[in-house]
């Protein structure tokens, strides 16, 4: 959900960008980020995933990388533009598909990254790789036992079956009786035809009026959420993430969802219209995941420290 304003757009960085370092991670290369060091994929078990490896000594990373060509020198200096450069000024970067960089300033001045992968980065290696796979094993298969020459078959070859076709007794419609036997049959299958089709338009209806109705009711529920006058109990946003998502770690995603009407996630003014957003749709965040919990709170700490950096 894009906001004007939001607290986060020193993180934003142009698709293509996201799109290049998970094709690249992918193919197994590595994906270097220039100064700092670089993403390499890594199995552990049965699991793959992505691991940060810094770069050794004081040099810039730059110096060991092989001469490259034009493309691979633009995707480096985007690379530098979109990450080094942000993380030099001790931002976080924040990469929804790939994961969030951040940068740890230590005593002697110099600065240590650390990576956490996002869940759709490591679904899309532990389980996009496999169903594609099989897909292709099917076909390949059926496409051979296709193509097979019919004389290299094991078993004679039984030419198929011939059916007689049986001569229907011609009837004589000179009569009145005949042709009224002839025209009933054919007027009770038009009305059987055009029955089946009232009772299908009849269930397509019902089951209309119940889709638009349970839709209805979703954006009803998502929009009349109002909080309680000051005399009464107080709600904040973590009881609202508690209650809506089984964890209070996920009240920065409601706040980011209500920032045209919150100026601070502290101060909430009353009888406010909430919206409850979906996490899954609107945000990509598997609230199943225990990994999207440390994202959340990432997230979090950007919002305190510029909420009050603003004061």
């Amino acid at each position: 959900m894009a906001k004007s304003g939001s607290l986060l757009e020193n993180t934003k960085v142009d698709t293509t960008m996201e799109l290049f370092i998970l094709d690249s991670l992918q193919k197994g290369e590595h994906v270097v980020i220039p100064d700092f060091g670089h993403l390499e994929l890594k199995t552990l078990g049965a699991r793959r995933t992505v691991l940060f490896i810094p770069a050794g000594g004081g040099d810039s990373f730059l110096k060991v990388v092989p001469a490259a060509i034009e493309k691979e020198k633009k995707d480096i200096n985007a690379l530098y533009r979109a990450i080094s450069l942000p993380l030099k000024e001790g931002k976080i970067v924040n990469l929804p598909k790939v994961g969030v960089f951040r940068p740890i300033t230590r005593e002697n001045g110099e600065v240590h990254v650390s990576f956490l992968p996002s869940s759709y980065l490591r679904n899309l290696l532990n389980n996009g790789g496999e169903e594609v796979v099989e897909v292709v094993k099917d076909e390949v298969k059926a496409e051979v036992v296709t193509k097979e020459p019919l004389e290299l078959r094991k078993g004679p070859i039984i030419p198929p079956k011939t059916t007689e076709i049986k001569k229907l007794p011609i009837i004589d419609v000179d009569t009145d009786k005949t042709q009224n036997e002839i025209e009933v049959p054919q007027s009770r299958n038009i009305s059987g035809i055009l029955l089946v089709i009232v009772a299908v338009i009849f269930v397509a209806v019902i089951i209309g009026t119940i889709i638009h109705s349970r839709h209805n009711k979703k954006i009803e529920a998502q929009s009349s959420l109002v909080l309680p006058k000051a005399n009464s109990e107080s709600i904040d946003l973590t009881a609202l993430a508690l209650q809506h998502y089984g964890n209070s770690a996920f009240w920065i995603y409601i706040y980011q969802a209500n920032m045209d009407k919150l100026k601070s996630p502290i101060n909430i003014p009353q009888n406010v219209s909430l919206v409850i957003p979906d996490l899954k749709n609107e945000f990509d965040v598997d609230i199943t995941d225990s990994m999207e919990i440390q994202r959340a709170n990432i997230l979090t700490d950007i919002v305190l420290n510029n909420n009050n950096t603003n004061k």
